[in-house]
């Protein structure tokens, strides 16, 4: 609603602003005097907990710019259907699912894991940064190769994260730290979703009219390219182009925003204490059992 349905500076925005603020301080306080907290906030005393929470909420932040607005780029932009769009985003799926099974097996033998979240998020930015580079002319191909760069950072975060804080905390605690790192992870795609949805919406208003020769034609605004991407492929090949270049453009601007995101996660990582895996490294059974824990992870 910021800046489309109700200006920035709206009483409406501004008092939902203060109405999260103030739920936040609410929850801070309940949490605190609850017998059994939902979120008990003594695991924040545990810099691995800080670090990880953070780490799984910017890691998906930045996923989120990929997976929802890549298939609006693909069907825009290059005029994929719905279907093809879908099919077009596996090379993103496939890379994110080897790098995990890689990542889990390395750290299952060896027992060290910081460097896979580093690694990781350092690709997701890269990958986001040559997202940003795409245009109404760039080839499926050049798409499907910074998708593979993207999903290889990205299955290197998230489940070995998971591990991590599970294995960081005392064996009691293990199922509250796993729910509460999948709030932080929800809520880092609530807010992509939201955030990166009001800078596509807002370029798409900047965009379209420059253009289109400052004439929308019936029925297209930011909403309706949103709500019906395969509208457009109807109208006459001079609107589709032009609002192709508006996507693309819109689009340019999100996935800048989302990189440099990326890239604070990356620096976050840098403080993860790497400790000892407790099913890891010295026999053949305890490497099982960190193998066990991946999975679990997963």
């Amino acid at each position: 609603m910021g800046g489309d349905r109700y200006a920035w500076g709206s009483v409406q925005i501004i008092g939902l602003g203060v109405a999260a603020a103030g739920l936040l301080l609410a929850f801070v306080w309940q949490e605190r005097r609850a017998a059994e907290p939902i979120l008990p906030l003594g695991l924040f005393g545990d810099p691995v907990f800080v670090v990880v929470s953070a780490g799984l909420f910017i890691a998906t932040l930045s996923l989120f710019a990929a997976i929802v607005f890549l298939p609006l780029f693909l069907q825009l932009v290059t005029g994929a259907s719905a279907t093809q769009s879908g099919l077009l985003t596996l090379p993103l799926l496939l890379a994110s699912a080897l790098s995990t099974i890689v990542s889990g097996r390395v750290m299952a033998a060896t027992g060290r894991y910081k460097i896979f979240p580093v690694v990781g998020l350092a690709l997701m930015g890269l990958g986001l940064l040559l997202f940003s580079t795409l245009e109404a002319s760039s080839s499926n191909l050049s798409a499907a190769a910074y998708m593979v760069v993207f999903g290889l950072g990205f299955g290197m975060v998230i489940q070995v994260l998971m591990v991590v804080i599970q294995n960081a905390v005392d064996s009691r605690d293990i199922g509250t730290a796993t729910a509460s790192a999948n709030l932080f992870r929800a809520l880092g795609g609530s807010v992509g979703v939201a955030m990166y949805g009001a800078i596509f919406t807002s370029g798409l208003r900047y965009w379209l009219p420059r253009r289109l020769s400052g004439h929308l034609p019936p029925g297209v605004s930011p909403h309706g390219i949103q709500a019906s991407p395969g509208r457009i492929h109807s109208l006459a090949p001079a609107v589709q182009h032009g609002i192709a270049q508006a996507v693309a453009s819109a689009l340019h601007d999100v996935f800048l925003t989302a990189a440099p995101i990326a890239y604070v996660g990356f620096v976050v990582v840098l403080f993860l204490r790497e400790r000892p895996l407790r099913m890891g490294g010295a026999s053949q059974s305890e490497k099982t059992g960190a193998k066990g824990a991946v999975r679990a992870g997963s």
